[in-house]
């Protein structure tokens, strides 16, 4: 009997964790310089833009605050963030 309490609460939390998993997106890319080799360690800054709510987009949720995440060392990134319009912007050391 027990053992069924269980399996239902596992099977109810992975429902939840599902639907709320659907209210955020992901942004991905690789930071490379002109020669097309990557950029390791590279500054991402993700920042909302709330001109989505201008054009029609009733979903462009936003953050309150910016995300910053890091390229690895192939140069690449990810940052997971509500459905939304968003600014990146990419810094640097010198190389």
């Amino acid at each position: 009997m027990n053992y069924r309490i269980l399996t239902g609460a596992v099977l109810l939390l992975c429902v939840s964790f599902g639907a709320a998993a659907q209210r955020q997106s992901e942004i991905t890319g690789e930071i490379v310089d002109s020669e097309g080799a990557a950029i390791a360690h590279a500054r991402v800054l993700v920042h909302w833009d709330s001109a989505g709510s201008t054009v029609g987009l009733s979903d462009n949720i936003g953050i309150q605050h910016d995300v910053i995440v890091t390229t690895d060392t192939t140069g690449r990134y990810s940052a997971v963030v509500p459905a939304g319009f968003y600014d990146v912007f990419v810094s640097a050391m010198a190389f």
